[in-house]
């Protein structure tokens, strides 16, 4: 029998529906009655069994959608509302387009322009010139395919909506705003889940989460020290310490700290900024780091055994490309281990590796790894990098 308790839903499968019927059935009309597929009674038997096997598949797909990894397209969007969200509609492309006229029109809304890709725009309103007291005026255009359409300046040009008297159109003044496809279920669990783990706590998770999504913040990371004594990296108790990189608003981040850090929970760092809180009114400084950018130089001596090769693969130029985007991948606090240059210098091919030699800059460079603090990131480029 079908069920609905703490553990979940059940629901009876078809093949114990119809066992179900039979028993039923039997008990109604007798044992005697015959139930196979080719009787009559077992003809009702089956269709009865269908339809409540549809009921039961239906019954399971209403439990299904109340959880949001689960329900798709509408139904998950009527789930996140209880998370404070909304899912992010589709959003057409649009600019603004000169129109240009030899007399006293009125352009109406719809009318069609094409781009340079042969994608159609049509007029957001009726556009009245009145002519020749003017002979340009402008009106907004929306793409006609969804998403991202892109539009430089000058190239929404063509009328594909003829009219006597309308000579010209083109975006003069700017590219076109770029539009974005409708949010998938995907995106929408995933930022679901971001705001709900957010908003449910105060911890350095929280503070994580809330940091990381401030515009311009690449990296972040975030200590808290709980006990009762300054622990190994300087952080008195009862304190956090919040890292970024990045170009970023400091009041964006001093705000999305501010609401997370757990009450009376101090923070510390080298940067200050002071925060009001727009309910109480009350200011208070908060700090956090600025995680140090570390130049390293790089010296690479290599035995070349296959010039052809070598050269074909790009030679020393394509080394100190490969060994720069390794070091600038590296996050935060990450030590630059000198054995982890041979795979990308080993990308082009023709050579022995004979040393790797790492430094500081300005430092000499010298046969020894470099340590990173914790708030410190390697950064380097070509020009920082020798091969010979």
């Amino acid at each position: 029998m079908s069920t609905i308790d703490s553990t979940g839903i059940s629901v009876d499968r078809l093949a114990t529906i119809r066992t179900n019927l039979q028993t039923l059935f039997k008990a109604s009309f007798g044992d005697d009655i015959k139930v196979g597929a080719d009787s009559v009674f077992g003809q009702i038997i089956e269709n009865l069994a269908l339809t409540l096997h549809d009921q039961n598949e239906l019954i399971e797909d209403v439990a299904g959608i109340l959880n949001p990894q689960n329900a798709s397209g509408v139904n998950l969007a009527n789930l996140v509302v209880l998370n404070g969200i909304t899912k992010n509609p589709n959003v057409n492309s649009t600019a603004s387009v000169k129109c240009t006229v030899t007399k006293a029109i009125t352009i109406p809304q719809g009318s069609i322009i094409t781009d340079a890709n042969g994608i159609e725009w049509t007029t957001d309103a009726d556009l009245t010139i009145d002519y020749p007291t003017a002979t340009t005026g402008y009106v907004g255009v929306t793409c006609s395919e969804d998403g991202a359409i892109s539009a430089g300046a000058n190239t929404i040009n063509v009328i594909s909506s003829p009219l006597s008297g309308w000579t010209l159109a083109t975006n003069d003044l700017a590219a076109a705003t770029v539009g974005e496809l409708e949010e998938t279920d995907a995106a929408l669990r995933l930022r679901r889940q971001t705001v709900s783990e957010r908003a449910s706590t105060t911890s350095t998770s929280a503070i994580f989460l809330a940091v990381s999504e401030v515009d311009g913040i690449t990296e972040t990371k975030v200590y808290e020290n709980n006990g009762t004594a300054v622990d190994s990296d300087g952080i008195p108790p009862q304190h956090v310490w919040v890292l970024v990189k990045g170009t970023f608003d400091s009041d964006e981040l001093a705000e999305a700290i501010y609401t997370h850090r757990g009450a009376g929970t101090g923070t510390v760092g080298d940067t200050t900024v002071s925060y009001t809180d727009s309910d109480s009114g009350d200011t208070v400084d908060l700090k956090y780091t600025e995680a140090d950018d570390i130049t390293i130089d790089v010296e690479i001596t290599l035995d070349i055994f296959d010039n052809t090769t070598y050269t074909a693969d790009g030679g020393a130029d394509a080394i100190k490309t490969a060994v720069a985007a390794y070091i600038n991948s590296l996050a935060m606090g990450v030590d630059v281990d000198r054995s982890r240059i041979y795979t990308p210098a080993n990308t082009v091919g023709g050579h022995t590796i004979t040393s790797v030699k790492l430094s500081r800059n300005p430092a000499a460079v010298t046969a020894a790894d470099i340590t990173l603090d914790v708030d410190e990131y390697a950064v380097t480029a070509v020009g920082n990098i020798t091969v010979a």
